[in-house]
């Protein structure tokens, strides 16, 4: 039996062409091969799309996505550059201000004291004649009356006795504690002398040991001043050991000023005493701070005698600020290391946010 050949399928319902008749209706035959073309093309498509995100399998990005996440890592790299920046200006502004704390403290310290001896100074020179003999005779008196007394460690709480009831009128002619002020020329110090040597009183100042004479000079005498050493806020007698034997230190009382010569520097343990008596004959004035720095085991001592004075031995003006302490000059150093820092740090912060490109809308 003969007829027409019957068209083949091949695959998923795409036709044959191979198949076909050569008798076959042109145009049918046109609309076949159209049909598979769409399909082919449709599979490498799918192929394609499947193969890029299917899981497991690399993600092949596009130009656009790889300059868009370019864009993101720089930007997140610039705002992480900024962090950074900041908190290193912040860290450096810690330090500045450290190193900074100490020496505007003891800045200030030095104008208090200055107003303090301008103060006593003012009200002894405006006291007449009379009033001041009067406070001499009183503190005469109570040297006399210290023969006997037990000495004491001044920087030892409720060690020794207490002496007259009116220790602390005499010389305190402003009823603030100050009897008097000392004068160090080589060490650039010029500090008030107050009454007694409790933790307030040493805060402030320099304290005069109340088991001592006052320091108005006589033979056979010996006023003991002490000063803490190394406090942050102010200098005092921090630097007390860079005095020699022959420097010069001078104490004022009311309006007078007396001259003493270094003439003996030793350290000591805190219950030996003996090196602070009254020595029969000598006007003495010695200057007690703790040692070594910052361990305060031993006491500096450094004694001077009463000698001649010239008004060009203070070598004004005293009470002016002046770097001269190694640890100064240290801070003073940290402070430049420290503004050098943050300017570099400022500038290129500056320049970064010059630079940085605008954002896209």
């Amino acid at each position: 039996m003969t007829g027409r050949p019957s068209s083949g399928i091949s695959g998923f319902g795409r036709p044959s062409i191979a198949s076909a008749a050569p008798h076959d209706d042109p145009r049918g035959m046109a609309i076949r091969i159209l049909r598979g073309f769409t399909l082919s093309k449709s599979h490498t498509r799918a192929t394609q799309y499947l193969g890029n995100h299917m899981p497991g399998q690399p993600h092949i990005r596009t130009t656009k996505e790889s300059e868009d996440m370019a864009k993101h890592k720089t930007s997140r790299s610039r705002a992480s550059d900024r962090l950074i920046t900041v908190a290193a200006m912040l860290l450096i502004l810690a330090g500045i201000g450290v190193f900074s704390y100490p020496i505007l403290a003891d800045l200030l310290s030095t104008r208090q004291h200055d107003q303090v001896i301008a103060d006593y100074s003012g009200t002894a020179s405006t006291m007449s004649a009379a009033e001041k003999a009067k406070q001499l005779k009183l503190a005469r008196e109570y040297n006399d009356n210290l023969s006997g007394e037990p000495l004491h460690d001044p920087f030892v709480p409720g060690s020794g006795y207490a002496l007259p009831q009116n220790y602390t009128d005499v010389l305190n002619i402003n009823g603030d504690g100050v009897m008097g002020t000392i004068s160090i020329p080589k060490l650039k110090l010029n500090l008030p002398i107050y009454h007694g040597t409790d933790d307030e009183t040493l805060a402030k100042g320099i304290g005069h040991m109340r088991q001592t004479a006052l320091p108005i000079g006589g033979k056979g005498n010996r006023s003991v001043l002490t000063g803490h050493r190394g406090l942050p806020d102010a200098e005092l007698f921090t630097r007390l050991d860079e005095l020699k034997k022959g420097d010069v230190f001078l104490i004022g009382v009311l309006d007078e000023t007396h001259a003493y010569k270094v003439v003996d520097i030793r350290v000591v343990k805190p219950d030996e005493l003996s090196s602070i008596r009254a020595i029969k004959g000598r006007d003495l004035v010695t200057l007690v701070t703790c040692t070594p720095y910052g361990i305060n085991t031993h006491r500096l001592l450094v004694t001077g005698e009463r000698t001649a004075y010239h008004p060009s031995q203070r070598k004004e003006p005293v009470v002016s600020f002046s770097p001269t302490s190694p640890d100064t000059w240290f801070r003073f150093g940290g402070i430049a290391a420290a503004a050098t820092l943050l300017a570099i740090g400022g500038a290129r912060w500056w320049r970064g946010r010059r630079n940085c490109p605008a954002k896209e809308a």
